[in-house]
């Protein structure tokens, strides 16, 4: 392999690192939200209006 083809291989390396690092992040939110899924009925707190989503 010539150097170009290295660099080119290192970094698809670390992307396939990261890719797999963020779908691990989104299976542990993923998991906070079904485990929060049947929260809604709680009223809001004071001050909040009810269109928040709370995003």
């Amino acid at each position: 392999m010539d150097k170009e083809t290295e660099e080119l291989t290192k970094q698809v390396e670390a992307l396939r690192l990261e890719v797999e690092q963020l779908r691990e992040i989104v299976r542990m939110l993923l998991e906070i939200i079904m485990e929060h899924e049947g929260d809604d009925d709680e009223p809001l707190p004071p001050g909040v209006p009810p269109y928040f989503d709370g995003a």
